[in-house]
């Protein structure tokens, strides 16, 4: 930044302060010590620093981190058509002001397309196989103009059962697969 020791015939101070992007009094103080010759041009010891190829190493470094977090990032899927895959996923909701801690609780269920993001979601007074697929055939099928293909949950009971499951029968009445989210691994949990 202090490459000059005294003002150039054609600059002023203003100049050299917009240009260097410091204050006026900076430059004056700069130009004070370079006046008395406190000033001297500092160069770093450590010869590391000085050449180009511990530069370029470095370089290297950051771009290769770079393109592993983009590699991560890239493992999105994305799906190609409307209810390719519909994510659904269940929700305790919290006491409002007012609400006594023996009151009942509700449940938001929620259906998200993966394609498209359009959602559907209904408030449920119970967590229930019986109530998931009530929700599942009132609030999602009905409504929906397209074939939904798979469900994809998590491994709750209100999604997941033997064949007298009352969720599984509603899947298996309407021809819709059933995937589920690995044990242990809420990163995989969908959209919903």
């Amino acid at each position: 930044m202090y490459l000059f020791l005294t003002i150039p015939n054609k600059q002023s101070v203003t100049s050299l302060a917009l240009e260097y992007k410091v204050s006026r009094p900076t430059i004056y103080k700069v130009l004070k010590l370079a006046r008395i010759k406190l000033l001297k041009p500092q160069t770093s010891t450590n010869n590391r620093f000085k050449q180009a190829k511990y530069g370029i190493k470095r370089l290297a470094k950051v771009e290769k981190s770079i393109q592993d977090k983009l590699k991560r990032q890239a493992k999105r899927y994305n799906k190609s058509y409307f209810g390719e895959m519909v994510h659904v996923d269940t929700k305790r909701l919290p006491l409002l002001k007012g609400q006594s801690t023996n009151s009942p609780r509700e449940y938001l269920f929620v259906a998200v397309d993966d394609y498209s993001c359009e959602l559907y979601a209904a408030i449920l007074p119970d967590k229930t196989a019986f109530g998931a697929a009530q929700f599942l055939v009132e609030q999602v099928i009905e409504p929906c103009p397209y074939q939904i293909d798979v469900i994809y949950s998590d491994n709750g009971t209100e999604f997941k059962g033997t064949t007298q499951h009352e969720f599984v029968k509603v899947c298996y009445d309407n021809h819709i697969n059933q995937k589920f989210t690995k044990v242990g691994r809420p990163q995989t949990n969908g959209k919903a």
